[in-house]
């Protein structure tokens, strides 16, 4: 209402003159009170339906933009209508409403369509329209089907330390033969999914196959349905169909499908060996089984002229090797032994030969599984395994050198209360009893501290107020020199001795406490303590002659084993400056005479025969070697006709020639372009006989005349 009481700005500017008469100004005030009274009792679905929508007020006032109004000049002043005549009055106000009222119909058809527009887009269709039924909770279950999701529910929830009490729960919902043959399904997936679980799923197929009872055996057969049947046939039927389905990936054309569908094909597989394995370790599964499997992994080829199996087939007989050989090699039948002995020769063979097409990483992991043979079958690291909560923590414990909590626990408790100062160990201060000792407590452990002939004996008499029982010189322990305190206590002796002649005694040579009498052997763990600490003290003060002297003490026979630790600690180093340190120190321990050319070869010779393997761990490992190998040359240590011996072995080429490369440029930093080309035609040094690229293995590798051009020994190492 305040709105509307000021005159419009554009009545200002034009200057009219309005005369609202008093009849209108009532009539209008009527009007006006009657829509402020007014009460709306209709609903919100009356107030919301098509035919009560009402367009957005933008659209309203902008659909049809009115004319714009012309600028006509000021008139002249109106003079004063007559008032109208009440009739009049009300026939215009009759006639005015009737104007608006059509105004709607249009826009309440347009509601109506745009509506039940926007009712037909986002509408909810039911299951019945759609021909589909409506899912219910628990309402279209049968048992079994129940029994099935139950199953699931407690595989997924399966771990060691709740293993006897989900057993329980899986042997009361097993009750039918299809419920065990799901149930021995969804065993069987999840073990190929969880690697780390397959010994858990191995214990739960035994103790399944010990708990649950025959089922009647299906229409036409007579025998009874077992556990043990169901998933040895499992077994073997996931067996079979692997060849099956390499046959099917070979038509596949694209590489990122065929890709993906032999990664899939490859860990079922290993899978499957793996919960094999895992049975056969727990008698489910005979000797002949596991050997026939072995047996068909390598005799079978991808195709008619492969001269070797497929590597998934050989990377599933060492999972099978690695996992059951121990028990396969303790057999009783000697067939058994025999066949084990001939697939490790068979892959002996192919990890020896090149020319198989075999790749690296399966070469290495064949190695790995011969050293586990020779090593008696028993790993170099724990095989990461799901465990107990106990379990995991014991071993913490024991890593830390925390006491075990078990121990502890067993151990008796504290007393309540601590003696106050001044106070005996067993005295009431401790809990004790009227006698104020407590021998049966933790410190009834501990001896006494008191004679019966002296009577208690005071912790600390210096700071007490008695000088008669401080047993010290008059004055402070800590500040003067120590003298024992006076004899309180005599053991009696049962006969007196004579006194022995005394001798006139040598003076005594000082001698190094822990250096050991020469040529005493050390322990392997004595010699690398010793010799960590002293490169590690080398590394603090850069005393040579300090180090040379540790170097003899340690003994002839550990001299090489000294210069390998040595050299490990030139890989373990982070700073440039101490790799550079560590490697002068070798070479000058060597012109000092405590270490000898023979030990210096022996040590760089073991490094080198791994050389694959140390790259891979320490990458600057090849670099850091052949610049020792070249110092060593430089300095008459060793020949350069030494270095195809060192590069003999299973080691790519790429670590060969960084090796190579390092002692190359050692050695022509030292003697120059021509000392390098003398010392090559001296040795009749060829690089092409060890540092040439393996077509087949080396694909990425340049060709060696572009791999010493890069280096700049173009032209002085012969090829």
């Amino acid at each position: 209402m305040e709105k509307y009481n000021n005159c419009p700005s554009e009545l200002e500017q034009l200057n009219l003159e309005i005369v609202v008469s008093g009849e209108d100004r009532q009539a209008q005030q009527e009007v006006l009170q009657k829509v402020a009274e007014e009460i709306d009792d209709r609903d919100w679905r009356s107030r919301t339906g098509p035919g009560n929508y009402r367009e957005p007020r933008e659209e309203r006032e902008f659909r049809e933009p009115k004319p714009q109004r012309e600028n006509r000049e000021p008139a002249e002043p109106r003079q004063p209508r007559p008032a109208p005549t009440p009739s009049a009055a009300s026939a215009s106000q009759a006639a005015a409403p009737s104007q608006p009222a059509a105004q709607p119909s249009s826009g309440a058809q347009a509601s109506g369509e745009s509506s039940h527009a926007r009712e037909d887009f986002g509408r909810f269709a039911k299951a019945s329209e759609m021909g589909r039924e409506a899912y219910r909770v628990g309402g279209t279950l049968t048992a079994e089907e129940r029994a099935v999701r139950s199953v699931k529910g407690i595989l997924n929830k399966l771990t060691p330390e709740k293993f006897e009490r989900l057993l329980n729960q899986l042997l009361e919902v097993i009750t039918t033969a299809d419920v065990l043959q799901k149930t021995i399904a969804l065993v069987f997936e999840n073990a190929v999914e969880q690697p780390t679980y397959v010994a858990m799923y191995g214990e739960l197929c035994v103790s399944l196959s010990k708990e649950l009872p025959h089922f009647p055996p299906p229409p036409g057969s007579d025998k009874p349905l077992t556990f043990r049947q169901i998933l040895l046939n499992t077994c073997q039927d996931e067996f079979e169909a692997a060849s099956e389905a390499r046959e099917e990936i070979a038509s596949v054309s694209e590489p990122a499908e065929r890709e993906e569908a032999e990664r899939r094909v490859k860990k079922r597989v290993l899978g499957n060996m793996r919960l094999m394995s895992e049975l056969y370790k727990n008698e489910m599964v005979k000797d002949w089984i596991m050997v026939t499997c072995i047996d068909e992994l390598l005799s079978s080829r991808a195709t008619k002229s492969a001269k070797t199996p497929p590597e998934d087939n050989i990377e599933a007989v060492l999972e099978i090797v690695k996992l059951s050989g121990n028990k396969l090699s303790k057999s009783d039948k000697p067939e058994t032994i025999k066949k084990l002995n001939k697939v490790m020769t068979t892959l002996e063979s192919l990890m020896s030969d090149k020319s198989n097409g075999v790749s690296t990483r399966v070469r290495l992991a064949i190695k790995d599984v011969i050293e586990l043979k020779r090593a008696n079958w028993i790993p170099r690291r724990e095989a990461y395994t799901a465990k107990k909560l106990d379990e995991v923590r014991a071993q913490a414990e024991a890593e830390l050198g925390m006491i075990s909590s078990t121990i502890a626990a067993s151990l008796p408790s504290l007393p309540s209360g601590l003696p106050r100062y001044g106070e005996p160990m067993g005295g009431a201060g401790l809990g004790g009893g009227a006698g104020g000792r407590d021998d049966g407590g933790l410190f009834g452990l501990i001896p006494p501290l008191r004679s019966d002939a002296a009577g208690d004996v005071a912790l600390f008499p210096a700071f007490r107020g008695d000088a008669a029982d401080r047993g010290f010189s008059g004055q402070s322990a800590l500040l003067g020199d120590y003298t024992p305190p006076p004899e309180r206590v005599r053991i009696p002796q049962a006969k007196p001795q004579e006194p022995a002649p005394q001798r006139p005694q040598e003076p005594s040579r000082p001698a190094p406490a822990a250096a050991p009498a020469p040529g005493k052997a050390l322990s392997d763990e004595e010699l690398l303590r010793k010799a960590q600490n002293l490169y590690q003290e080398f590394c603090s003060t850069l005393d040579k002659g300090e180090a040379t002297t540790c170097v003899r003490e340690l003994g002839a026979q550990h001299l090489a084993k000294v210069v390998e630790i040595g050299l490990d600690q030139v890989f373990n180093s982070l700073k440039e400056k101490e790799q550079d340190a560590l490697l002068d120190l070798l070479l000058a321990l060597h012109e000092a005479g405590a270490i000898s050319s023979a030990h210096m070869v022996e040590a760089l010779t073991t490094y080198t025969t791994q050389l694959e393997d140390l790259s891979m761990d320490v990458p600057k490992a090849p670099l850091l070697l052949g610049r020792f190998y070249g110092s060593c040359v430089s300095r008459g240590i060793a020949g350069l006709d030494l270095l195809p011996q060192l590069m003999e072995g299973d080691a790519s080429v790429e670590p060969k020639r960084k090796f190579s490369g390092a002692a190359f440029k050692t050695l022509r930093a030292a003697k120059g372009d021509a000392g390098l080309g003398d010392l090559c035609k001296e040795a009749g040094l060829a690089a092409g006989g060890f540092l040439e690229a393996d077509p087949e293995f080396d694909k990425d590798e340049p060709k060696l005349e572009e791999w010493l051009k890069a280096e700049g020994l173009a032209g002085i190492v012969p090829v």
